[in-house]
């Protein structure tokens, strides 16, 4: 406001409503008119570009010329005015102290010279808030300042801000002049000539000519508004054409630059022109004789119709365009670059050449805060798989799975530093792009399509979970459920991409932790105390933590759990594409980092709460289990059955977990779809064939929903896996361990090659395989349970009594080893077969004799660089 309220507005706007009336107020109905205009349509382009000089945005648009051109127009309006600004002090002092118009222009234009000139834009800034405070007690240069702040929005407050303020002083200003004329109706000080006119002497070259001008225009504010009138229209249309036009090349915006300014400065100052013509004073009231000079009276139609128009009409543009190369046609694009026009146009070109399918729709503009990635990376994780089987694991088997949350943590350092630097150094949209550097092309289509396959099993577990739940609450039949999931998900994923993944997820998550702990408190109250779960609990062997045996046939002990859970962990956060493509949403590594740190404690929180719930449950069915008794049948519906059989008398708390357990599957299948949409996009479509820009987006789209419909198909094989807790950590562990170890060979050594973790990782996922699926295998021994308190007759099998050593030692097997098993083995046969078997390396078939450090752990790559500076 500062910058643009200036001594002219204060003498020159208290003397325009003096002497021709207020009407001059209703110009800031059309400042607050053009405020959401400049905010929103040319403010956004500017703040993009971060450019010192708004025509440097010239530049980029149109060439070098028109930047000059209209760089030096700018140069030369800014020096009149300015030189008018210095002028009107001057006045002022002679009036009050008498002081020479010189030396106080010597003394103002010194002064803002000094500070401008130490303390920058930061000194300009501060300064006008002090002078702001003095003119209400007594306005390069504004999209400069709007660049000062930190965001767009904070920039676009300023300018609306700044309008209030503005018509506030305007409208005081105003007011003043009023006054003035009250005080002043019956001795007018100028035609009683107590006060000289405007430009009756000034000092120096410059300042003569601009009085002069000031005095021929009518007075200051007008001689401002004219020089703003004359040069600001035609650049205001120059601006315009750039941002709201694709078709305006350099050589038409600079004819219409030179062509309007010429007409708007014929009109401003050709002449004769007519007087403005004053409304009534008097000199009737004054003390003393007052000489009037006659006036001649002239007729406004003997002038030439030109210098008849008003001051304030001069703002216009003349555009002369014809066909010119543009920038980008010179630099070999098809299209230009969609930051340099106002959003509206931006948005039209981004949907016409496919700007979004990389950064914004895949990965979320790469511009995401902390928060809502890291729930989004436990809300991934967390499905209604955690919520269910978690709570039946604990129910059944004991506490003991709660330590895998410390291999978790265990997992969560070795993610940040050692493997996520990596991909957020290559930010590549499929973690598999790395495969295709680091090794070669077929290491990577064999990866990818291994992961396509384990998020295509895993989803369709996810999506049989809601089914128990609806069928044990609602009675509605699982085929209905899984497709109003299914289809749901489908849909926001694909229309919304990353973004409305991660913003789901946030909100999912809430339900998530509303549904569990519904379930917690619950339990609590039919037991009369939260310290009861755990006293029954104990009471029950379910915290039962010591088991520490290493042998790997007993189904949990400590060993196992806290490989599996730092192996898992590594596997789903380290090199998976579903959390990898979240970590790369945000802006910075140490942002990226964080978000891995914080999704830990929220992970552990849920997993925690979970358990509790299940011990909970326990506690309420220690003497009549639903499982036993046939009231269910499957130990997966024991969540659900307890909230029908307890919560229903409570209107909403059904809804409220039947919620909860869909917002858990609804986060992790609109994860899976959106990752397996840039997995086959990145490495087998654009493999094979070239996709135009305009494209990618809607191919990306249509991959997801397609996606969505294979998960409702493998939905319907996931009830003959058994627990869905333990066919989930069955999938990622038959695939995620081999894969891990795939990754693990290419970042931390230099000699593994294409050839040996090729057959690494097939061999590997073989084994895991076959241990996961091979039979028979014994039944988990579960802790003992009992239906003596049932209310009714229940009738119990023969318990059949087997030997676990009857079986094959492999089938034997823990679920948790098959992880640690499987990246043993990779991590081993890849070795031996790469050194074994030479195999050309990717940058060895380039020619280079070193690879990219890049491509490799931090660690490694310092000892990379090192090396090749030390060669050098």
């Amino acid at each position: 406001m500062a910058s643009f309220m200036s001594a002219i507005t204060l003498l020159g706007v208290s003397a325009e409503t003096y002497y021709y009336g207020m009407q001059f107020i209703v110009i800031n109905i059309s400042y607050g008119i053009a405020t959401p205009i400049a905010s929103r349509l040319y403010l956004p382009v500017f703040f993009g570009l971060q450019k010192t000089s708004t025509y440097e945005y010239l530049e980029l648009r149109f060439g070098p010329h028109i930047r000059m051109l209209a760089s030096l127009t700018y140069t030369l309006q800014m020096v009149l005015y300015n030189g008018i600004v210095l002028y009107a002090p001057a006045i002022v002092l002679e009036a009050v102290t008498g002081l020479d118009r010189l030396i106080s222009i010597l003394v103002v234009g010194l002064v803002c010279t000094f500070y401008s000139t130490l303390g920058g834009m930061k000194a300009v800034l501060f300064t006008d808030l002090l002078q702001s405070l003095l003119m209400f007690g007594a306005v390069f240069s504004v999209v400069q300042r709007l660049l000062t702040v930190k965001t767009l929005e904070q920039s676009q407050k300023c300018l609306w801000w700044s309008w209030p303020v503005l018509s506030v002083l305007s409208f005081a200003t105003c007011l003043s002049g009023i006054g003035m004329f009250a005080v002043y109706k019956d001795c007018d000080p100028f035609t009683s000539h107590e006060i000289a006119a405007l430009a009756a002497c000034a000092y120096g070259l410059v300042f003569l000519a601009l009085a002069f001008l000031a005095e021929y225009l009518g007075g200051i504010l007008q001689a401002a508004l004219t020089i703003f009138g004359a040069v600001g229209g035609p650049l205001f249309g120059v601006f315009t054409l750039g941002m709201f036009t694709t078709y305006a090349n350099q050589r038409g915006v600079s004819i219409g630059l030179l062509t309007g300014m010429a007409v708007t400065l014929w009109i401003s100052f050709g002449g004769p022109r007519p007087m403005a013509e004053k409304l009534p004073l008097s000199v009737e009231g004054c003390g003393f004789n007052v000489t009037r000079t006659p006036t001649a009276i002239s007729n406004p139609g003997d002038y030439l119709y030109p210098y008849r128009v008003s001051y304030l009409w001069t703002r216009s543009v003349v555009s002369v365009a014809w066909r010119q190369q543009q920038p980008w046609e010179r630099e070999g694009r098809e299209h230009p670059d969609p930051a340099l026009f106002t959003p509206p146009l931006a948005r039209v070109l981004r949907q016409r050449f496919g700007d979004k399918q990389a950064q914004e729709y895949l990965l979320a503009d790469r511009n995401q805060s902390t928060l809502p990635v890291a729930v989004s990376l436990m809300a991934s994780f967390m499905s209604a798989i955690t919520l269910l089987g978690v709570s039946a694991e604990n129910y059944y088997f004991g506490m003991m799975f709660f330590i895998m949350n410390i291999g978790y943590l265990i997992g969560t350092p070795i993610a940040s530093r050692l493997y996520l630097p990596v991909f957020f150094g290559l930010q590549k949209t499929s973690t598999y792009e790395y495969l295709e550097l680091r090794f070669g092309p077929r290491i990577r289509v064999l990866a990818s399509l291994t992961y396509s396959v384990q998020m295509i099993l895993y989803s369709g577990v996810v999506l049989y979970a809601p089914a128990i739940v609806l069928e044990s609450v609602t009675g509605l039949d699982r085929l209905v459920s899984i497709l109003l999931v299914g289809l749901v998900c489908t849909f926001y994923s694909t229309l919304g991409g990353m973004k409305a993944v991660l913003y789901t997820d946030l909100l999912q998550s809430l339900l998530m932790f509303a549904a569990v702990f519904a379930v917690l408190v619950f339990t609590s109250m039919d037991l009369g105390g939260f310290d009861k779960i755990f006293v029954i609990a104990r009471e029950g062997g379910r915290l039962d933590f010591s088991s520490i045996s290493i042998d790997p046939t007993e189904r949990h002990t400590w060993w196992a759990l806290l490989l599996a859970g730092t192996i898992t962990f590594l596997s789903l956060y380290a090199v998976n594409q579903t959390q990898v493509q979240r970590l790369l949403t945000v802006s910075t590594l140490e942002q990226s980092q964080n978000c891995l740190w914080w999704s830990w404690p929220v992970l552990a929180a849920l997993s925690l709460v979970t358990c509790i719930s299940g011990l909970g449950m326990y506690a309420v069915y220690r003497e009549c289990d639903p499982y036993t008794s046939g009231s269910i049948s499957a130990i997966d519906q024991l969540m659900p059955y307890y909230v029908v059989d307890a919560m229903r008398a409570v209107p909403g708390l059904a809804g409220l977990f039947v919620a909860g357990i869909f917002s858990a599957s609804l986060s992790t299948v609109s994860s899976s779809c959106n990752s397996l949409a840039a997995v086959t996009l990145a490495d087998y479509i654009s493999r094979w064939c070239k996709v135009k820009d305009a494209y990618i987006m809607w191919l990306t789209k249509i991959l997801a929903c397609v996606y969505g419909l294979v998960f409702l198909t493998m939905a319907y094989l996931a009830q003959y896996l058994g627990g869905i807790l333990q066919a989930s950590l069955t999938i990622f562990g038959a695939v995620g361990g081999p894969v891990l170890g795939v990754f693990t060979l290419g970042m931390f050594t230099t000699f593994a090659n294409e050839l040996g973790v090729s057959v690494a990782l097939v061999s590997g996922i073989a084994l895991t395989l076959w241990i996961n699926l091979g039979g028979p295998r014994p039944a988990a021994v579960r802790l003992p349970l009992s239906v003596e308190g049932c209310a009714f007759n229940v009738t119990l099998p023969a318990p059949v009594v087997t030997d676990p050593s009857d079986y094959f030692y492999l089938y034997r097997i823990s679920y948790l080893w098959t992880s640690p098993i499987g990246l043993v083995w990779v991590l081993l046969v890849g070795s031996v077969v790469s050194l074994l078997w030479r195999h050309k390396q990717p940058w060895e078939r380039e020619g280079k004799d070193h690879p990219d450090p890049a491509l490799f752990t931090p660690p490694l790559a310092r000892r990379l660089r090192a090396r090749m500076n030390f060669r050098q």
